[in-house]
Protein backbone atom coordinates (compact mmCIF):
# COMPACT_ATOMS: atom_id res chain seq x y z
CA UNK A 1 0.00 0.00 0.00
CA UNK A 2 2.97 2.25 0.97
CA UNK A 3 4.60 1.22 -2.27
CA UNK A 4 1.39 2.56 -4.04
CA UNK A 5 1.27 5.85 -2.53
CA UNK A 6 4.68 6.59 -2.98
CA UNK A 7 4.37 5.76 -6.88
CA UNK A 8 0.60 7.57 -6.64
CA UNK A 9 2.76 10.77 -5.68
CA UNK A 10 5.53 10.37 -7.93
CA UNK A 11 2.80 10.55 -11.26
CA UNK A 12 1.89 14.20 -9.03
CA UNK A 13 5.04 15.52 -8.80
CA UNK A 14 6.99 18.04 -10.95
CA UNK A 15 10.89 17.16 -12.20
CA UNK A 16 13.55 18.78 -9.53
CA UNK A 17 15.02 20.65 -12.06
CA UNK A 18 11.30 22.52 -12.77
CA UNK A 19 11.08 22.77 -9.20
CA UNK A 20 14.27 24.05 -8.44
CA UNK A 21 13.99 26.87 -11.58
CA UNK A 22 10.57 28.00 -10.14
CA UNK A 23 11.78 28.14 -6.09
CA UNK A 24 14.91 30.44 -7.62
CA UNK A 25 12.24 32.71 -9.49
CA UNK A 26 9.60 32.54 -6.72
CA UNK A 27 12.53 33.67 -4.21
CA UNK A 28 13.60 36.43 -6.21
CA UNK A 29 9.74 37.66 -6.63
CA UNK A 30 9.06 37.09 -3.29
CA UNK A 31 12.24 39.08 -2.37
CA UNK A 32 11.61 42.13 -4.43
CA UNK A 33 7.76 42.26 -3.22
CA UNK A 34 8.63 42.12 0.45
CA UNK A 35 11.05 44.62 -0.52
CA UNK A 36 9.51 47.08 -1.75
CA UNK A 37 7.02 46.67 1.09
CA UNK A 38 9.31 47.06 3.69
CA UNK A 39 11.01 50.27 2.45
CA UNK A 40 7.85 51.91 1.51
CA UNK A 41 6.47 51.00 5.04
CA UNK A 42 9.73 52.29 6.59
CA UNK A 43 9.75 55.59 4.48
CA UNK A 44 6.61 55.91 5.69
CA UNK A 45 7.14 55.49 9.33
CA UNK A 46 10.33 58.15 8.95
CA UNK A 47 8.35 60.95 7.45
CA UNK A 48 6.10 60.75 10.36
CA UNK A 49 8.45 60.71 12.50
CA UNK A 50 10.11 63.71 10.85
CA UNK A 51 7.07 65.52 10.52
CA UNK A 52 6.03 64.66 14.14
CA UNK A 53 9.52 66.06 15.13
CA UNK A 54 10.05 69.02 12.95
CA UNK A 55 6.47 70.17 13.18
CA UNK A 56 3.99 71.29 10.27
CA UNK A 57 5.28 72.05 7.01
CA UNK A 58 4.80 75.26 5.37
CA UNK A 59 5.17 76.73 1.84
CA UNK A 60 5.32 80.76 0.75
CA UNK A 61 4.19 81.34 -2.63
CA UNK A 62 4.45 84.34 -4.82
CA UNK A 63 3.36 85.23 -8.29
CA UNK A 64 5.97 84.93 -10.94
CA UNK A 65 7.73 88.18 -12.04
CA UNK A 66 7.75 88.73 -15.89
CA UNK A 67 9.02 91.48 -17.92
CA UNK A 68 5.58 92.97 -18.13
CA UNK A 69 5.35 92.70 -14.27
CA UNK A 70 8.12 95.17 -14.42
CA UNK A 71 6.92 97.72 -16.65
CA UNK A 72 3.39 97.76 -15.20
CA UNK A 73 5.23 98.54 -11.64
CA UNK A 74 7.22 101.26 -13.17
CA UNK A 75 3.77 102.80 -14.55
CA UNK A 76 2.52 102.91 -11.16
CA UNK A 77 0.24 100.16 -11.38
CA UNK A 78 0.13 98.38 -8.13
CA UNK A 79 -1.44 94.88 -8.15
CA UNK A 80 -0.90 92.76 -10.72
CA UNK A 81 1.77 90.49 -8.47
CA UNK A 82 -0.99 90.70 -5.51
CA UNK A 83 -3.52 87.87 -5.05
CA UNK A 84 -6.90 88.43 -5.21
CA UNK A 85 -9.73 87.20 -2.95
CA UNK A 86 -11.61 84.73 -5.60
CA UNK A 87 -7.82 83.20 -5.95
CA UNK A 88 -6.56 82.76 -2.34
CA UNK A 89 -10.00 81.36 -1.24
CA UNK A 90 -9.55 78.84 -4.68
CA UNK A 91 -6.11 78.01 -2.79
CA UNK A 92 -7.90 77.44 0.62
CA UNK A 93 -10.26 74.84 -1.04
CA UNK A 94 -7.14 72.42 -1.62
CA UNK A 95 -7.44 69.44 0.18
CA UNK A 96 -3.38 69.58 0.60
CA UNK A 97 -3.84 72.88 2.32
CA UNK A 98 -4.53 73.11 5.83
CA UNK A 99 -5.12 77.24 6.37
CA UNK A 100 -3.44 80.20 4.15
CA UNK A 101 -1.82 83.04 5.62
CA UNK A 102 -1.49 86.64 4.11
CA UNK A 103 1.71 88.33 3.84
CA UNK A 104 0.73 91.89 5.07
CA UNK A 105 3.27 94.66 3.98
CA UNK A 106 3.49 98.18 5.47
CA UNK A 107 3.01 100.79 2.84
CA UNK A 108 5.41 103.32 4.41
CA UNK A 109 9.13 103.95 4.75
CA UNK A 110 10.85 102.68 7.50
CA UNK A 111 14.19 104.00 9.26
CA UNK A 112 16.35 102.13 11.53
CA UNK A 113 18.96 103.30 13.45
CA UNK A 114 21.01 101.95 16.62
CA UNK A 115 23.80 104.19 18.24
CA UNK A 116 27.65 102.76 18.33
CA UNK A 117 29.15 103.77 21.44
CA UNK A 118 32.50 102.32 20.62
CA UNK A 119 33.20 104.25 18.01
CA UNK A 120 30.42 107.40 18.66
CA UNK A 121 28.56 107.29 15.61
CA UNK A 122 24.96 105.91 14.70
CA UNK A 123 24.30 103.87 11.85
CA UNK A 124 21.52 103.90 10.24
CA UNK A 125 19.64 102.06 7.39
CA UNK A 126 16.44 101.32 5.34
CA UNK A 127 14.10 98.56 6.19
CA UNK A 128 10.99 97.16 5.71
CA UNK A 129 8.14 95.68 7.41
CA UNK A 130 5.80 92.85 6.66
CA UNK A 131 3.31 91.13 9.27
CA UNK A 132 1.00 88.30 9.43
CA UNK A 133 -0.91 85.73 11.65
CA UNK A 134 0.86 85.05 14.58
CA UNK A 135 -0.05 81.43 14.38
CA UNK A 136 2.03 81.54 11.08
CA UNK A 137 5.32 82.84 13.48
CA UNK A 138 7.58 80.37 15.06
CA UNK A 139 7.78 82.21 18.03
CA UNK A 140 6.26 82.09 21.45
CA UNK A 141 3.02 84.32 21.25
CA UNK A 142 3.84 86.25 24.44
CA UNK A 143 7.39 87.50 23.06
CA UNK A 144 5.57 88.44 19.78
CA UNK A 145 3.35 90.87 21.24
CA UNK A 146 2.66 94.65 20.89
CA UNK A 147 0.99 97.02 23.54
CA UNK A 148 -0.17 100.21 21.99
CA UNK A 149 -0.14 101.59 26.04
CA UNK A 150 3.78 100.57 26.14
CA UNK A 151 4.71 101.11 21.78
CA UNK A 152 7.74 98.90 21.68
CA UNK A 153 7.94 97.14 18.05
CA UNK A 154 8.94 93.29 18.20
CA UNK A 155 10.42 92.06 15.56
CA UNK A 156 11.53 89.08 14.53
CA UNK A 157 14.34 88.26 11.75
CA UNK A 158 15.04 85.33 9.70
CA UNK A 159 18.08 83.55 11.26
CA UNK A 160 20.06 83.71 7.92
CA UNK A 161 20.34 87.02 8.00
CA UNK A 162 22.30 87.18 11.43
CA UNK A 163 24.32 84.25 9.80
CA UNK A 164 24.99 86.77 6.72
CA UNK A 165 26.09 89.24 8.90
CA UNK A 166 28.68 86.84 10.98
CA UNK A 167 29.59 84.47 8.43
CA UNK A 168 29.65 87.11 5.30
CA UNK A 169 29.92 90.81 6.17
CA UNK A 170 31.68 90.75 9.14
CA UNK A 171 34.50 88.22 8.89
CA UNK A 172 35.19 90.13 5.21
CA UNK A 173 35.35 93.52 6.56
CA UNK A 174 36.64 92.48 10.28
CA UNK A 175 33.66 93.23 12.22
CA UNK A 176 33.14 91.55 15.39
CA UNK A 177 30.41 88.45 14.99
CA UNK A 178 27.26 88.78 17.25
CA UNK A 179 25.17 86.02 18.86
CA UNK A 180 21.90 85.83 19.17
CA UNK A 181 21.51 86.95 22.32
CA UNK A 182 23.36 89.75 22.31
CA UNK A 183 21.36 90.96 19.45
CA UNK A 184 18.53 90.80 21.61
CA UNK A 185 19.09 93.32 24.19
CA UNK A 186 20.15 96.28 21.50
CA UNK A 187 17.52 98.90 21.20
CA UNK A 188 16.90 99.97 17.70
CA UNK A 189 15.43 103.42 17.18
CA UNK A 190 12.61 103.39 14.24
CA UNK A 191 11.28 106.26 12.27
CA UNK A 192 7.95 105.57 10.26
CA UNK A 193 7.65 108.29 7.20
CA UNK A 194 3.91 107.86 5.66
CA UNK A 195 3.61 109.43 1.86
CA UNK A 196 1.69 112.14 3.33
CA UNK A 197 4.41 113.44 5.57
CA UNK A 198 3.25 112.08 8.88
CA UNK A 199 6.04 111.07 11.22
CA UNK A 200 6.25 108.22 14.02
CA UNK A 201 9.15 108.01 15.97
CA UNK A 202 9.08 104.22 18.13
CA UNK A 203 11.93 101.75 19.84
CA UNK A 204 11.67 98.40 18.84
CA UNK A 205 13.55 95.49 19.58
CA UNK A 206 14.74 91.59 17.68
CA UNK A 207 12.73 89.17 20.50
CA UNK A 208 13.71 86.30 17.80
CA UNK A 209 14.82 84.70 14.84
CA UNK A 210 12.75 82.13 12.48
CA UNK A 211 14.15 79.57 10.35
CA UNK A 212 10.79 79.69 8.76
CA UNK A 213 10.34 82.94 7.24
CA UNK A 214 12.88 85.06 5.30
CA UNK A 215 11.65 88.65 6.04
CA UNK A 216 11.20 91.19 9.03
CA UNK A 217 7.81 90.39 10.93
CA UNK A 218 6.02 92.36 13.21
CA UNK A 219 2.97 91.73 14.87
CA UNK A 220 -0.29 92.12 13.00
CA UNK A 221 -1.50 94.21 15.45
CA UNK A 222 1.14 96.66 15.49
CA UNK A 223 0.61 97.13 11.58
CA UNK A 224 -2.58 98.06 11.82
CA UNK A 225 -2.06 100.51 14.79
CA UNK A 226 1.15 102.27 12.92
CA UNK A 227 -1.42 102.72 10.24
CA UNK A 228 -3.55 104.20 11.55
CA UNK A 229 -1.16 106.62 13.65
CA UNK A 230 0.53 107.69 10.38
CA UNK A 231 -3.22 108.20 8.59
CA UNK A 232 -3.17 105.12 6.25
CA UNK A 233 -6.44 103.25 6.29
CA UNK A 234 -5.75 101.67 2.66
CA UNK A 235 -4.27 98.02 2.85
CA UNK A 236 -2.83 96.90 -0.06
CA UNK A 237 -3.56 93.22 -1.57
CA UNK A 238 -1.03 90.48 -0.57
CA UNK A 239 1.83 89.51 -2.59
CA UNK A 240 2.97 86.60 -0.80
CA UNK A 241 0.87 83.79 0.94
CA UNK A 242 2.01 81.20 3.71
CA UNK A 243 0.33 77.89 2.81
CA UNK A 244 0.57 75.12 6.10
CA UNK A 245 0.05 71.78 4.12
CA UNK A 246 -1.48 68.80 4.46
CA UNK A 247 0.73 66.71 2.45
CA UNK A 248 4.52 67.88 1.45
CA UNK A 249 4.59 65.54 -1.60
CA UNK A 250 1.08 66.43 -3.31
CA UNK A 251 1.40 66.11 -7.34
CA UNK A 252 -2.23 68.15 -7.54
CA UNK A 253 -0.25 70.86 -4.72
CA UNK A 254 3.09 71.44 -7.70
CA UNK A 255 0.61 70.81 -10.76
CA UNK A 256 -1.93 73.21 -9.33
CA UNK A 257 1.65 75.57 -8.49
CA UNK A 258 2.94 75.35 -12.08
CA UNK A 259 -0.68 75.92 -13.85
CA UNK A 260 -0.90 79.55 -12.00
CA UNK A 261 2.46 80.08 -12.52
CA UNK A 262 2.69 80.40 -8.55
CA UNK A 263 6.98 80.40 -7.09
CA UNK A 264 7.81 78.48 -4.03
CA UNK A 265 10.13 80.53 -2.24
CA UNK A 266 13.25 78.32 -1.37
CA UNK A 267 14.10 74.94 -2.72
CA UNK A 268 12.67 71.26 -0.99
CA UNK A 269 15.33 70.56 1.14
CA UNK A 270 17.59 67.77 0.82
CA UNK A 271 15.69 65.46 3.07
CA UNK A 272 12.46 66.12 0.99
CA UNK A 273 14.49 65.31 -2.08
CA UNK A 274 15.67 61.99 -0.80
CA UNK A 275 12.17 60.91 0.49
CA UNK A 276 10.64 61.34 -2.54
CA UNK A 277 13.13 59.37 -4.44
CA UNK A 278 13.20 56.63 -1.83
CA UNK A 279 9.66 56.65 -2.35
CA UNK A 280 9.83 56.26 -5.96
CA UNK A 281 12.19 53.60 -5.66
CA UNK A 282 10.48 51.52 -3.06
CA UNK A 283 7.26 51.76 -5.39
CA UNK A 284 9.20 50.73 -8.19
CA UNK A 285 10.97 47.68 -6.75
CA UNK A 286 7.04 46.94 -5.18
CA UNK A 287 5.44 47.05 -8.96
CA UNK A 288 8.78 45.23 -9.88
CA UNK A 289 8.90 42.40 -7.29
CA UNK A 290 4.35 41.99 -7.76
CA UNK A 291 5.54 41.63 -11.61
CA UNK A 292 7.98 38.66 -11.00
CA UNK A 293 5.66 36.66 -9.04
CA UNK A 294 2.64 37.04 -11.63
CA UNK A 295 4.92 36.03 -14.31
CA UNK A 296 6.46 32.96 -11.73
CA UNK A 297 2.93 32.14 -10.77
CA UNK A 298 1.79 31.81 -14.62
CA UNK A 299 4.68 29.28 -15.17
CA UNK A 300 4.10 27.05 -12.29
CA UNK A 301 0.55 26.99 -13.59
CA UNK A 302 1.64 26.19 -17.16
CA UNK A 303 4.44 23.95 -15.76
CA UNK A 304 1.34 22.61 -13.76
CA UNK A 305 -1.49 22.45 -16.61
CA UNK A 306 1.56 20.33 -18.61
CA UNK A 307 1.92 17.83 -15.89
CA UNK A 308 -1.96 17.47 -15.52
CA UNK A 309 -1.62 16.77 -19.69
CA UNK A 310 0.84 14.05 -18.98
CA UNK A 311 -1.29 12.33 -16.81
CA UNK A 312 -4.47 12.65 -18.44
CA UNK A 313 -4.41 8.84 -18.55
CA UNK A 314 -3.98 8.06 -15.24
CA UNK A 315 -5.98 11.20 -13.78
CA UNK A 316 -9.23 9.47 -15.65
CA UNK A 317 -8.37 6.26 -14.62
CA UNK A 318 -8.22 7.44 -10.53
CA UNK A 319 -11.56 9.26 -11.14
CA UNK A 320 -12.88 5.88 -12.55
CA UNK A 321 -11.31 4.18 -9.20
CA UNK A 322 -13.66 6.86 -7.06
CA UNK A 323 -10.81 9.81 -6.99
CA UNK A 324 -12.63 12.98 -6.56
CA UNK A 325 -11.51 16.02 -8.51
CA UNK A 326 -10.71 18.03 -4.64
CA UNK A 327 -8.61 14.60 -4.10
CA UNK A 328 -6.56 14.81 -7.50
CA UNK A 329 -6.24 18.54 -6.77
CA UNK A 330 -4.79 17.97 -3.22
CA UNK A 331 -2.20 15.62 -3.91
CA UNK A 332 -0.50 18.18 -7.48
CA UNK A 333 -0.73 21.31 -4.40
CA UNK A 334 1.66 19.37 -2.22
CA UNK A 335 4.35 18.81 -4.97
CA UNK A 336 4.08 22.51 -4.97
CA UNK A 337 3.36 23.71 -1.71
CA UNK A 338 6.88 23.11 0.10
CA UNK A 339 8.42 25.30 -3.19
CA UNK A 340 5.98 28.38 -1.64
CA UNK A 341 6.32 28.11 1.81
CA UNK A 342 10.89 27.44 0.95
CA UNK A 343 10.62 30.77 -1.00
CA UNK A 344 8.22 32.61 1.05
CA UNK A 345 10.33 32.22 3.83
CA UNK A 346 14.03 32.74 2.79
CA UNK A 347 12.42 35.75 0.92
CA UNK A 348 11.62 37.29 4.49
CA UNK A 349 15.07 36.62 5.86
CA UNK A 350 16.63 38.58 2.98
CA UNK A 351 14.58 41.58 3.18
CA UNK A 352 15.62 41.95 6.52
CA UNK A 353 19.17 41.37 6.33
CA UNK A 354 18.83 43.94 3.22
CA UNK A 355 16.90 46.06 5.75
CA UNK A 356 19.85 45.94 8.51
CA UNK A 357 21.94 47.31 5.57
CA UNK A 358 19.90 50.25 4.33
CA UNK A 359 18.70 50.90 7.90
CA UNK A 360 21.39 53.71 8.52
CA UNK A 361 20.56 55.71 5.77
CA UNK A 362 17.05 56.27 6.86
CA UNK A 363 18.49 58.11 9.87
CA UNK A 364 18.79 60.99 7.22
CA UNK A 365 15.50 61.33 6.92
CA UNK A 366 14.50 60.73 11.10
CA UNK A 367 15.78 58.79 13.72
CA UNK A 368 14.15 55.41 12.63
CA UNK A 369 13.78 53.30 15.94
CA UNK A 370 10.46 51.39 14.81
CA UNK A 371 10.93 48.19 13.36
CA UNK A 372 7.29 47.85 11.27
CA UNK A 373 7.57 44.04 11.45
CA UNK A 374 4.35 43.32 12.18
CA UNK A 375 2.96 45.02 8.86
CA UNK A 376 5.85 43.57 7.06
CA UNK A 377 4.71 39.93 7.81
CA UNK A 378 1.05 41.02 7.38
CA UNK A 379 2.15 41.96 3.75
CA UNK A 380 4.03 38.57 3.30
CA UNK A 381 1.60 36.42 4.74
CA UNK A 382 -1.07 38.23 2.74
CA UNK A 383 0.59 37.54 -0.40
CA UNK A 384 1.47 33.85 0.43
CA UNK A 385 -2.29 33.14 1.08
CA UNK A 386 -3.09 35.04 -2.39
CA UNK A 387 -0.77 32.88 -4.20
CA UNK A 388 -1.71 29.43 -2.73
CA UNK A 389 -5.76 30.39 -3.04
CA UNK A 390 -5.08 31.32 -7.11
CA UNK A 391 -2.94 27.99 -6.92
CA UNK A 392 -5.43 26.01 -5.51
CA UNK A 393 -8.45 27.98 -7.60
CA UNK A 394 -6.68 27.55 -11.29
CA UNK A 395 -5.48 24.22 -10.44
CA UNK A 396 -8.66 23.01 -9.55
CA UNK A 397 -10.35 24.55 -12.13
CA UNK A 398 -8.47 22.79 -14.72
CA UNK A 399 -8.89 19.30 -13.02
CA UNK A 400 -12.73 20.01 -12.81
CA UNK A 401 -13.20 20.04 -16.40
CA UNK A 402 -11.57 17.02 -16.81
CA UNK A 403 -14.25 15.14 -14.70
Amino acid sequence: MIDARQSLRGHFSLRPRQLIGIFLAQLIGFTLLFLGGQLFLDIRSATKLRESTMGKEYRVITKHISALNTLSSALGKKGSRSFSEEEIKQIEEKPWCRRVGAFSSSNYQVLASVGVEMIGEELSTLLFFESLPSDFVDVPKEEFRFDASNPIIPIVLPKDYLSLYNFGFATTLGLPQLSESLIKRVVIDFTLYSETGEVLRLKGRIVAFSQRLNTIVVPEDFMQWSRRELGLSSQTAPARLIIELNDTESMAMKEFFEANDYEVAGEKSKTEQLNYTLSLVSLFVLALGGFICLLVFALLLLSLYLLIQRDLHFIKTLFLLGYTPRMVRQNYFRSILPVYALAWGIAILITLGIRFLYHPLLNVLADVGYFPFVELLLLALFVLLLVVGMSRFFLGRKILRMY
